[in-house]
């Protein structure tokens, strides 16, 4: 359909990161491996997917935008000092880079299904500890609070990777 091409065609090329994904999986013949990754599903069930991982990779990157700019203020407002208000944001991309060396083992071991729940209940938990921090008034659990969101982030960014493995080329 035009929603399934355009999604397709926005977010994925055959020569972009998911054949790149693709590839480090499965590292034999990869020269002459074509890529094929597709799973086949009913015309309904695909663009119902397609809508729901558009929905979580919308939603992701609106969390992304509102903790980068809302951590380091609500830090800023429980006292830490204007120099290290911004660490907030550090803790948050240390958690997306520590998931992203692990995420390749979570997927693999588990499958994508655990690993998105895993990077859900991560974000989850980072935000009911930034809501605990800032009803407590407690500055170092926003640290934490960026840090957990940050490993929800990491996990959240193969999103676009599922999607091009349900959609037919």
């Amino acid at each position: 359909t035009d929603v399934q091409f355009l999604f397709r065609t926005v977010f994925f090329s055959r020569g972009g990161s998911g054949f790149l994904l693709d590839l480090v999986r499965n590292p034999i013949n990869r020269r002459e491996k074509q890529y094929n990754s597709t799973v086949p599903m009913a015309p309904f069930a695909e663009t119902l997917a397609l809508c729901t991982l558009a929905l979580c990779w919308a939603a992701t990157l609106s969390a992304s935008a509102l903790s980068f700019t809302v951590a380091p203020l609500a830090a800023q407002n429980l006292g830490v000092s204007d120099t290290l208000a911004p660490f907030t944001n550090s803790m948050f991309l240390i958690g997306m880079a520590m998931i992203a060396a692990l995420s390749v083992f979570l997927f693999d071991k588990c499958g994508r299904r655990v690993g998105f729940a895993s990077g859900a209940a991560m974000g989850a938990v980072g935000g009911a500890i930034g809501v605990i921090a800032v009803l407590h008034e407690s500055s170092a659990l926003i640290f934490v609070s960026s840090f957990f969101v940050g490993i929800a982030q990491g996990l959240a960014q193969f999103y676009r990777f599922a999607a091009l493995e349900i959609t037919a080329p």
